[in-house]
């Protein structure tokens, strides 16, 4: 397994350095420079003086070689300066990936937008799979009662109805009509944790979003997992364990869900970066100021660096949960071996 691991993290690393070159080369061929934000009246040599100082006239893999070196060398020392205190090389006068739009690092702006993206997105992926896992369970193990029946109903709607429907039309009924909750999220509301008008404003808030997420996160997995599990209750080791006297419950929850639950969990470990895929569109919708609302916002402002880093952060969560997911299902299913 050490050596599986060893492996895969080798090969990732040219999968990463492929990846960031379609990313640069499809974002070098959009248009839009860093001058096109300035003001119109600014003399046309200026603006050619701008590009120059930014490296716009040099080659394209000058250029991508130079991005490289940002983004694999000199933000990593930048991060470990951040955490640990210190100051490795020449840390002052460190170049940096430069957001063209607010002309502050990029990854401290995303730094920033983080724990937005976090604290409402990541719990909705945690409750839909709490939910989805015991559904898709005892839907298999009474398939085709009214729960079953239910359950299926409710989760092809989840799945198949787009977010951004579903975003909307909670807002129209809960915010507008009913009026239990507001119609978007406050981003610059901080929590006052001695306070319980504070801590519920938080928690009004975050119930529409959190719902329309988690639906959709439970729906595909909650069908997946009921799949899985009608897949072993018919095989020959359930009838054994059955025919040798153990309680129903044991069978199920002991041997059906062992072997059930190993694809489920290889899936969780690859729907992890849809967290951030998620965010694109519910926070826009909700008004969340997170990472989601921060590429949208870049993309629009033609901030190439930002978009960049962004895009390319949500493809290295990707690469690593995919290993993470590969590795996962080797210790769970022992009969699977890497050499």
């Amino acid at each position: 397994m050490g050596r599986y691991i060893v492996r895969r993290t080798l090969f990732a690393i040219p999968t990463l350095v492929a990846i960031s070159l379609i990313i640069f080369a499809i974002l070098d061929l959009a248009p839009g420079d860093p001058t096109s934000q300035l003001p119109l009246t600014l003399p046309a040599e200026v603006r050619e003086r701008i590009r120059e100082s930014l490296g716009f006239n040099q080659p394209f893999f000058i250029r991508w070689l130079k991005w490289m070196q940002l983004m694999f060398v000199n933000e990593p020392l930048n991060a470990i300066d951040s955490i640990f205190g210190t100051c490795i090389g020449e840390c002052e006068n460190r170049a940096r990936i430069i957001s063209w739009s607010s002309r502050a690092p990029a990854l401290d702006i995303i730094w920033q937008r983080l724990p937005q993206t976090l604290w409402v997105l990541g719990i909705a992926f945690v409750v839909g799979t709490v939910i989805a896992i015991p559904v898709g369970v005892y839907s298999a193990y009474k398939q085709y009662s009214m729960f079953d029946n239910v359950g299926t109903f409710v989760t092809m709607v989840g799945f198949s109805v787009p977010v951004f429907f579903t975003g909307v039309l909670v807002i129209l009924i809960f915010s507008v009509w009913l009026k239990w909750f507001p119609s978007f999220y406050t981003t610059t509301h901080v929590v006052d944790w001695t306070s319980w008008d504070s801590i519920w404003f938080q928690i009004k808030q975050m119930i529409m979003p959190i719902s329309v997420l988690s639906l959709f996160n439970a729906a595909a997995l909650s069908r997946f997992t009921r799949a899985s599990v009608l897949d072993n209750l018919n095989e020959d080791y359930v009838r054994t364990a059955r025919s040798k006297g153990l309680r129903e419950n044991k069978v199920v929850m002991t041997h059906v869900m062992r072997n059930s639950l190993i694809p489920v969990v290889t899936l969780i470990a690859l729907q992890v970066p849809g967290i951030f895929a998620g965010a694109i569109i519910t926070e826009q919708i909700f008004r969340i100021n997170g990472l989601g609302q921060l590429l949208i916002a870049a993309i629009g402002q033609s901030d190439v660096p930002m978009v960049q880093t962004l895009t390319f952060m949500f493809a290295f969560l990707i690469v690593v949960f995919n290993l993470v997911a590969d590795v996962t299902y080797g210790v769970m299913d022992p009969r699977i071996r890497y050499d």
